[in-house]
């Protein structure tokens, strides 16, 4: 089952967490019961089998009304409350016990009731109506009940504060105007709501970053750590996967002065010296830890072609971010040579577009996760934009079509009092 939903279903394949296969049992569930209802309606009574029908009927309501009365036969504990006092223990399962019968008892009375009038339906007693007034009024009556243990009136704000708090070292960091990240291990404290981040969780990360935590990142922390506690120094010039992702800053306190800067961080985007060509994804992973990012670039090039593999270098050379917004960023370059540009940016070819001056160039991958350009020489204004054409042209298209529908609605309501008029 989880197989078909994370290779097929469109938008699953994406998501690393099975929970979110939760959502399709909460869609299927009720979608099997109005295709039951639906081929019942068409068919008539007459068509169907009435004895099974009845019996599943019967079977249904007669276990609700069961657990209704009993409470049902689980002992309402999870595992590890056993420990919790014997006083504590019985208050928490008589109050689960009483959930679970009030949950019945709201359950067998809706079957019950709906039940009944689609029996009456089906014999001819009652309208068509009525029977779906009765199904309306039961779903309307039914949600408002479940919702309130969620979102209760206590609980309703129009609206959400989501504003965390800064720490002392977040606000002395906040006065760096530069383009940086900060390394934010798993759990540590909400940086990201301030700054861009490197590490942490996401139920969305791409597999390919998550590859080079596992193979880079992460080594190269513990051996930061270890390095720290024999020189007293967490940065170093060795640690280049860290200065390419443009890690300036790592946070270990609410404190003012606790935190750590990279020295070394090759800031938002560089021109390299030399290519490391490599033939595959291990190949790639492996280089990138032993090599200067700043100077030299690693390029799989049996997927990505580059003009050259060494390059002049201009002392003078720069790449300024000039504009960063998620969709969109826009560097400015100088350069007395032709050159390839690395961006500390995560490669990702579905949707992102580059160009420069205006005119559309391919973006290569570089150092495994990382954007490369290849620059001509001269001053040249760079683009970014996140332009995927489904999207786009999905976009125009529900525009055009909620116009028409407004058109149409209009001309049907002219239509309409014109035959009135008439």
């Amino acid at each position: 089952f989880n197989y078909f939903i994370f290779d097929y279903l469109p938008g699953y394949n994406k998501l690393r967490s099975v929970t979110f296969a939760l959502v399709i049992m909460l869609f299927a569930m009720p979608l099997l019961g109005l295709l039951g209802l639906e081929k019942l309606l068409r068919e008539g009574w007459s068509k169907v089998n009435q004895n099974k029908l009845i019996w599943v009927s019967v079977l249904t309501v007669g276990m609700c009304l069961l657990i209704a009365l009993t409470g049902g036969f689980a002992d309402f504990l999870k595992p590890g409350e056993e420990r919790f006092p014997a006083w504590f223990r019985s208050a928490l399962q008589k109050d689960r016990m009483e959930l679970l019968k009030s949950d019945a008892w709201r359950s067998f009375w809706f079957m019950l009731i709906f039940a009944a009038a689609l029996y009456a339906f089906l014999k001819k007693w009652i309208k068509e109506w009525i029977l779906l007034g009765s199904l309306i009024v039961l779903m309307l009556f039914d949600l408002p009940m479940v919702d309130r243990r969620f979102i209760s009136q206590d609980k309703f704000e129009r609206k959400r504060n989501t504003t965390f708090e800064m720490w002392d070292s977040e606000k002395e960091l906040s006065k760096d105007k530069t383009p940086f990240r900060i390394y934010s291990e798993r759990g540590e404290g909400n940086h990201s709501y301030y700054f861009r981040a490197t590490g942490g969780y996401s139920g969305a990360r791409l597999h390919r970053y998550e590859e080079l935590m596992d193979s880079c990142l992460g080594p190269e922390l513990q051996a930061m750590v270890g390095q720290y506690n024999s020189t007293g120094r967490l940065f170093l010039p060795q640690h280049g996967v860290m200065s390419m992702m443009n890690v300036k800053y790592y946070i270990n306190g609410q404190k003012r002065t606790d935190f750590f800067t990279n020295d070394f961080a090759n800031g938002a985007a560089w021109f390299i010296k030399d290519v490391q060509s490599v033939n595959s994804a291990n190949e790639e992973l492996s280089k990138l830890q032993s090599i200067n990012t700043l100077e030299t670039a690693v390029v799989d090039v049996t997927k990505f072609k580059v003009a050259a593999t060494a390059y002049e270098k201009d002392s003078l050379a720069y790449i300024q971010q000039l504009e960063l917004k998620p969709p969109y960023i826009k560097y400015e370059s100088q350069s007395a040579y032709d050159g390839l540009a690395v961006f500390s940016e995560i490669y990702y070819p579905k949707g992102w577009h580059a160009k420069i001056d205006g005119k559309e160039v391919p973006i290569l991958r570089a150092d495994y996760v990382l954007r490369a350009l290849e620059v001509p020489a001269g001053k040249h204004s760079i683009e970014f934009s996140f332009e995927p054409k489904p999207y786009m042209i999905g976009n125009k298209i529900t525009m055009a079509s909620s116009w028409l529908l407004v058109i149409i609605v209009a001309a049907s309501l002219g239509w309409s009092l014109g035959l009135e008029k008439k």
